[in-house]
């Protein structure tokens, strides 16, 4: 039995949010050990912060990083940067992409290298509830270029059905593929556990 032209859309809509849906559920980034990481020097980058303005609506202050590479050779990625010092305690780091094992925020400024004499920006914004001046330290660290491979991203395959054309009923039944032992599949709001590089799920369709 085959769909007809509206539920063929919803099908494809399904597969395509799922796909989505899973691929963005990866597993909170544990603390980032610093003490592996190239510690950056001010004849390797400098780092520049310059206040953008205070947001009297949310009580956020925004400043922009510049992380500039200053050497001869390429910074090796991903480059990072932690926030340190920061003062009043009533001002927080809003939107960090993790912590260090020390409790540092740190933001991941370059997934890739800078290259020689390259600049990155990043935005920072801080949680100032009060409106107060405040002052904190950025520190910039490289990951070392240790010759092997970058991380695997993340890969999803749906693998069963086959095709987007004919389907029986609903649920429908799906199957698929996916490269990472450690992340966390869901569908539509419900985990799905996977072994060995495979999982299955059953997805109800919307008329």
């Amino acid at each position: 039995m085959s769909f007809g032209s509206i539920k063929r859309a919803s099908l494809c809509f399904a597969l395509a949010w799922l796909v989505l849906c899973m691929s963005a559920q990866g597993q909170e980034p544990p603390p980032l050990n610093v003490a592996k990481l190239e510690l950056l020097t001010k004849e390797r980058a400098t780092l520049q912060t310059v206040f953008k303005g205070f947001n009297r609506g949310s009580k956020e202050s925004t400043y922009e990083l510049s992380l500039r590479n200053v050497s001869k050779t390429a910074i090796h990625g991903p480059v990072y940067a932690t926030i340190e010092e920061l003062s009043p305690s009533s001002v927080k780091v809003k939107g960090a992409d993790g912590v260090t094992t020390t409790g540092a925020p740190y933001f991941l400024v370059s997934k890739g290298d800078v290259a020689a004499e390259a600049q990155v920006l990043q935005t920072l914004v801080f949680s100032n509830p009060n409106n107060v001046r405040f002052t904190f330290k950025v520190q910039g660290y490289a990951t070392p270029d240790e010759g092997g491979p970058p991380p695997e991203a993340l890969s999803l395959e749906i693998t069963h059905p086959g095709t987007l054309i004919t389907v029986g009923s609903t649920p429908l039944p799906i199957e698929g593929t996916i490269n990472d032992a450690s992340a966390t599949l869901t569908v539509n709001g419900a985990p799905v556990s996977h072994s060995g590089g495979t999982f299955q799920a059953n997805v109800a369709l919307q008329e």
